[in-house]
């Protein structure tokens, strides 16, 4: 019975709203703007910020938990480290790499890596620049996850050899053939070098996280670079991937590749390690930290056109009580109880600010659908973005709507009435 009474009375709020916002068009939508504006700005940082967040997890999930990057550079700087002495460091070498394989056991896989940019790749008239040439030991594949449009990875031979042999990204696969998948078996020139495509990967996007974009990339063995130039040059960005086995503490993996680099480097107990190592994971965890700080960003940004939009409602509200004065007084002396009066006009206040919602989050999504055909990120608006923006509209409701509706549940009938004559 309760509940057949409150929908009665959210039927007749929402009767009501619906006849001011057609005797009053202009007022309404002028007075929606404040909430359309706060809620299009809080959750459009938050699409944002998710969708940015989303592509670079996935570029780190590429390298998994239990991965950790050797370079002469850390990735986060100690204030308490001269800089100097980061410059100094010798860079990371193949030998190291192979040292390692010798000496470490408690990895899974260890692999060495250089990376070229700006390279230019040509089949027939057709031809890509802005490649980056990635250059890798055979392990590359069991630390990164490939996933093939068609083809596969290198052989042991092949890679021993440093066979002329290449896996191409996705869009460097598309700019030298119309269809992607034609490219396995093709010969292609790149470093002024005549390759043979083994491979084609699947589009991956825009990489926003660690390396390269992943589509305009490709990947030779390393010793074909090897024969061509000094790959331990710090142009090339050499690099040693360790992955340590599954469910090992990653902790305990750092601790000792941090001993035997050492040994390979013939550090004495006194000596500073004059190299860096990098875990995938404290990346991730400074992404969370930033994107917090951005999601804060926002709510302060919107907060200013929520509290506009907040008054803006309020307003109308009151001066719809104005105009309704006489009909209250009917109500009331019909045996209306306050709060009949009371959620009317609160359900009036909450629907308007949920229609002012509801159009700031069809815009983003209508802007999402065309950005995402210009833009290779790719913004999703979310379910749980959606909840966020219908749950302040609601909120921006309730307050703003509770004064008034209070006001009107407050009215003498009599009083009321006699203000209409």
């Amino acid at each position: 019975m309760k509940i057949r009474i409150f929908l009665a009375i959210m039927g007749e709020s929402l009767r009501f709203a619906f006849h001011n916002i057609r005797a009053n068009v202009t007022r309404t939508l002028l007075s929606l703007v404040g909430v359309t504006i706060g809620v299009f700005c809080i959750i459009s940082i938050f699409t944002l910020v998710d969708s940015l967040e989303l592509s670079i997890r996935d570029s780190i999930s590429r390298f998994g938990d239990n991965v950790i990057i050797v370079n002469k550079w850390p990735w986060i700087f100690s204030s308490e480290y001269p800089w100097w002495k980061y410059i100094n460091r010798p860079e990371i070498t193949y030998h190291d790499m192979t040292e390692l394989q010798k000496r470490f056991t408690s990895a899974e896989a260890i692999c060495f890596s250089t990376r070229s940019s700006d390279e230019k790749l040509s089949f027939g008239s057709n031809s890509v620049e802005g490649i980056t040439v990635l250059a890798v030991t055979p392990e590359y594949s069991d630390i990164i996850a490939l996933n093939y449009l068609g083809g596969r990875y290198f052989t042991e031979d092949e890679s021993q050899q440093g066979a002329r042999v290449v896996i191409l990204g996705y869009e460097a696969a598309k700019g030298l053939f119309t269809d992607p998948e034609n490219a396995v078996g093709r010969q292609i020139t790149i470093m002024n070098r005549k390759l043979k495509v083994i491979a084609v990967l699947n589009k991956e996007g825009k990489a926003l996280g660690i390396g390269a974009d992943q589509d305009k990339q490709v990947i030779v063995p390393l010793n074909f670079v090897r024969s061509l130039s000094n790959v331990n040059n710090e142009q090339f960005g050499p690099t040693i991937m360790v992955k340590g086995h599954k469910g090992q503490s990653l902790d305990k993996l750092e601790d000792e590749l941090q001993g035997t680099m050492r040994n390979v480097r013939r550090l004495g107990p006194w000596d500073d390690d004059n190299f860096a190592l990098n875990r995938i994971t404290l990346l991730a965890n400074l992404i969370t930290s930033l994107f917090s700080s951005l999601n804060l960003f926002g709510w302060i940004i919107a907060g200013f056109s929520i509290l506009v939009g907040g008054f803006g409602i309020a307003n109308i509200m009151f001066v719809s009580v104005k105009e309704r004065t006489p009909i209250i007084g009917i109500q009331k002396s019909l045996g209306a109880k306050g709060y009949f009066i009371m959620i009317q006009f609160l359900g009036e206040s909450i629907f308007l600010c949920i229609l002012g919602g509801s159009i700031g989050l069809m815009l983003i999504w209508l802007i999402s659908l065309g950005l995402n055909q210009v833009i290779p990120l790719h913004l999703v608006l979310t379910l749980s973005n959606v909840v966020i923006g219908l749950s302040i509209s609601t909120v921006i409701g309730i307050i703003s709507g509770f004064i008034p509706s209070l006001q009107a549940a407050r009215m003498d009938p009599i009083e009321a009435i006699r203000s209409g004559m």
